[in-house]
């Protein structure tokens, strides 16, 4: 799950990446020669796209424990995720206008590749930590309830034997 401050931190990653492709532009470099600050850029709108969806559905653990966080983490995502696409249709222009379509169409296949290998490796590595936690709050609560249950009735059974 994403928090306000990681998202503001891939946000500033992404921002980041994306100003150095500016400049890299402005210097009239090739594309090739900015594949880092492009691969950077692509990694942390993956990851802004990937904290937006989990806003949409956060572990109930945490809409109990972190009050409006949960809120917070949502807006601060949606934002992420909007300036992320004004600086997508940006680079986009930047690209068909230097390179032409078909060096956009590339850098959108290496996107897709990106995004593939990420929920496949981090994502669910994510999710899977995700559960485990929940399942130790369930797990919590189970015995919680039961040690309350039990110690209700050890009580009656101890007022009534007195």
């Amino acid at each position: 799950m994403f928090d306000p401050v990681t998202v503001g931190a891939v946000l500033t990653t992404a921002t980041s990446a994306f100003n150095n492709l500016k400049k890299a532009f402005a210097m009239g470099r090739d594309i090739e020669s900015m594949g880092s600050d492009l691969s950077r850029w692509m990694r942390a709108t993956s990851d802004i796209d990937e904290a937006v969806k989990s806003t949409k559905n956060p572990p109930f653990y945490r809409k109990f424990l972190s009050g409006d966080t949960v809120e917070n983490a949502a807006v601060q995502s949606v934002i992420a995720q909007k300036k992320c696409a004004e600086m997508r249709y940006a680079l986009e222009m930047q690209i068909k206008m230097s390179w032409g379509v078909k060096a956009w169409e590339d850098v959108l296949r290496e996107e897709a590749r990106i995004r593939k290998v990420r929920t496949e490796n981090i994502y669910k590595a994510q999710k899977l930590k995700q559960q485990i936690v929940e399942g130790f709050f369930m797990f919590l609560l189970f015995v919680t309830v039961i040690g309350f249950i039990i110690f209700i009735v050890w009580l009656k059974k101890k007022q009534d034997a007195s």
